[in-house]
């Protein structure tokens, strides 16, 4: 009988101590499906990108369809003004980046499920993959 009451809190704990040091409780704290973008200053989460944007659909310049939130779109609701006066560069998360312009990003989405950008009149060489920041020059 002494040994049950010792193996049980010590089972007890161990349990414990295994689903704290997975960092999550339920499900919902997978971080993959929350991924957070800042576009000109203002962070999105996944959430929010979805709730707050219509998603579109595009052929990319290699040919496949593409569905995702306009780049445009996305610039817009930060409440820039005279968007056409600006260059764009998007931020990967490993601090690689490239420039757009304005009439690029009107021409462009982010793929939420791939973290990426696609472009309609740009080579796929010129999209960004694993999106972390949108900055506006």
């Amino acid at each position: 009988m002494k040994r049950a009451k010792i193996i049980i809190p010590v089972i007890t704990m161990i349990l414990i101590m295994n689903v704290l040091a997975m960092g999550c409780v339920t499900d919902d704290c997978d971080d993959e499906d929350q991924w957070v973008i800042i576009v000109n200053g203002k962070e999105y989460t996944t959430d929010e990108l979805i709730v707050t944007f219509t998603e579109v659909n595009i052929t990319g310049s290699d040919g496949n369809n593409y569905t995702g939130i306009s780049l445009s779109d996305l610039v817009n609701d930060t409440g820039l003004s005279d968007q056409e006066s600006h260059n764009y560069t998007i931020i990967a998360a490993d601090d690689s980046s490239k420039e757009f312009t304005w009439d690029d990003m009107q021409n462009g989405i982010l793929v939420l499920d791939e973290r990426k950008s696609v472009f309609t009149e740009k080579e796929i060489e010129n999209w960004v993959k694993d999106i972390v920041k949108i900055e506006v020059v």
